[in-house]
């Protein structure tokens, strides 16, 4: 439970190192994807995940899990009306892989410590 409080901390961090991740992909471009409205969706998913993860890892079919679900219905909806690609899609929840692995490298070097 310690490790997803510890990745989940301080979500600002969290959701600029993502953002960092979608740009080169066209996210924030004048493209399909431009203006400031996935870097909200991309702060509620955030969220969601957060409150989803309260008691450790979250489990998907659970109801605590509800928000994230419903959350990721609704984008998919959303992206599809704007254009884009399931793999478009993809990419954008994917994405946080890579910041959320290095908060989770992070807390198990400062645990070894």
């Amino acid at each position: 439970m310690k490790t997803i409080k510890t990745i989940l901390q301080s979500p600002e961090s969290l959701l600029g190192a993502w953002v960092t991740e979608l740009e080169p992909a066209g996210w924030g471009s004048d493209g399909k994807f431009g203006g400031a409205d996935w870097k909200h969706q991309a702060g509620e998913f955030l969220q969601a995940l957060s409150s989803a993860s309260r008691d450790g890892l979250p489990d998907l079919g659970s109801s605590d899990s509800r928000e994230v679900r419903n959350f990721l219905e609704t984008l998919s909806r959303s992206m599809a009306e704007k254009g884009a690609s399931s793999s478009e899609t993809a990419t954008w929840v994917f994405s946080l892989k890579k910041p959320l692995f290095a908060r989770l490298n992070a807390a198990s070097t400062d645990d070894s410590r």
